[in-house]
């Protein structure tokens, strides 16, 4: 078992946001109403760039271009999400890819999702933490 993460490593994990930077990547998920409310339906846009302004070379993992895994905070609830894009001979755009998932959150509170991506081969999990309004 490895060292554990420095205390600023893990306040920064904990921090609510919708933007997070994943080896040279920057990720962002962005709830189209700017929010998301609980029993709602939200529409939520997850976009890829590189710091260095280069291509972003998506490929499919198990038959979609990203995956996008929530969790409450007391991981009781569990949804699985697929990106509305679906044809895969279709790639998203090579330099600022964007997806859209759709998701309904019954209750209020804290919440985690995981995106999923394979860039050009090598899989990169970025995490995203946010409130659920009432």
């Amino acid at each position: 078992m490895g060292a554990e993460p420095a205390s600023e490593v893990i306040a920064e994990a904990h921090q609510l946001s919708w933007v997070k930077t994943v080896e040279d990547c920057r990720f962002e998920m962005q709830p189209k109403e700017g929010i998301v409310r609980a029993g709602k339906e939200a529409q939520i846009t997850l976009s890829i760039t590189r710091l260095d302004g280069g291509a972003v070379a998506l490929r499919p993992v198990m038959g979609a271009y990203a995956h996008v895994v929530a969790f409450d905070e007391a991981r009781t609830g569990f949804a699985h999400l697929h990106p509305q894009e679906v044809d895969l001979t279709e790639p998203p755009d090579a330099v600022n890819p964007k997806l859209t998932f759709r998701i309904t959150i019954p209750t209020a509170g804290r919440y985690v999702t995981w995106a999923q991506i394979n860039l050009d081969g090598t899989e990169l999990f970025a995490p995203f933490r946010f409130e659920v309004m009432p």
